[in-house]
């Protein structure tokens, strides 16, 4: 069964541009890593600094998998260093 990944963004303002071209790029190549069905990326009408992304992935497991290569990688830190606070997460499956 697949599961869910919901993520809310607050970003600086002085870095949205370049985390607008983060999310086009996550928005292109996400899809293509194994076990990530779809991406959606969210912008707030009221608010242009939040963003929420919708992930869907095969697994939790394999979603984590994800994530240690982006820790190792340091494209985490880069995402992080565009941020004005921790970013919101939790999985969810549909019913």
């Amino acid at each position: 069964m697949s599961v869910n990944l919901v993520i809310s963004f607050n970003v600086k303002e002085e870095k949205l541009q370049s985390f607008k071209d983060i999310m086009n790029d996550v928005k292109i190549n996400l899809p293509k890593l194994d076990g990530c069905q779809a991406i959606r990326i969210l912008n707030h009408l009221e608010n242009p600094l939040a963003f929420t992304l919708v992930e869907t992935w095969d697994s939790r497991e394999m979603h984590g998998i994800h994530v240690d290569k982006m820790i190792s990688s340091g494209q985490w830190g880069v995402i992080v260093e565009h941020l004005s606070s921790a970013p919101v997460s939790g999985y969810f499956s549909e019913v």
